[in-house]
């Protein structure tokens, strides 16, 4: 079979799943942290212990967490005994993004939620409608999902009448995922819900 699923662009919506998951790994507490750090601003690390109240050893634990992905960084003050945190570059990339994309992760899960599918499922519609159709494994590959969580999630696009399974007549072992009409009225309806709302002045 032809791997056409791996030379079509990500949707956007697909690439903001993605991105989803890595917002979602962070913890208030952490948001708490990049977000005060965003001004560009050296803090020291007292005084998101007093903020946020939370103990000495939590918050070496959030910053350690932070530290590990790459977000923040550590240095010393002019007290020698006092820490600061800062943004890394790719802390700062991260942030940016993320305010430039929360108008369109709110829109998104509403509408989501509306249509009563999860942010992945809705993500593999708009793949489906770009690909045509996609096998189980493709789903896997584009959204590096775990394949224990595909088939809950298919059943969701498949029980809504938003897609179907049907087998392939060079190959009945295996099953491909197709978008259906009341899949693609859906998707059609959100596209054109969606460039309203981008089209209204602020």
């Amino acid at each position: 079979m032809k791997e056409h699923h791996l030379k079509t662009p990500l949707t956007r919506e697909e690439q903001l799943y993605s991105k989803s998951l890595k917002y979602g790994r962070q913890t208030l507490s952490h948001w708490i942290i990049l977000r005060t750090l965003c001004d560009g601003k050296p803090r020291p690390i007292l005084d998101f212990i007093r903020n946020i109240k939370i103990s000495s050893a939590a918050m070496t634990g959030l910053v350690k967490t932070l530290e590990r992905d790459g977000l923040i960084k550590q240095k010393r003050g002019v007290d020698r005994r006092q820490r600061l945190l800062s943004l890394t570059l790719k802390g700062e990339r991260m942030m940016k993004d993320f305010f430039f994309e929360a108008d369109e992760l709110i829109f998104m899960n509403a509408w989501i939620k509306e249509c009563d599918l999860s942010f992945a499922s809705f993500a593999v519609a708009t793949a489906l409608e770009q690909v045509g159709t996609l096998r189980p494994i493709d789903i896997v590959e584009r959204l590096s999902m775990r394949h224990s969580s595909i088939t809950a999630m298919i059943d969701g696009l498949v029980e809504h009448g938003y897609a179907s399974r049907h087998e392939p007549p060079n190959d009945r072992r295996i099953k491909e995922i197709a978008l259906t009409e009341k899949g693609q009225k859906m998707l059609d309806e959100y596209n054109e819900f969606r460039n309203t709302e981008t089209a209204l002045p602020a």
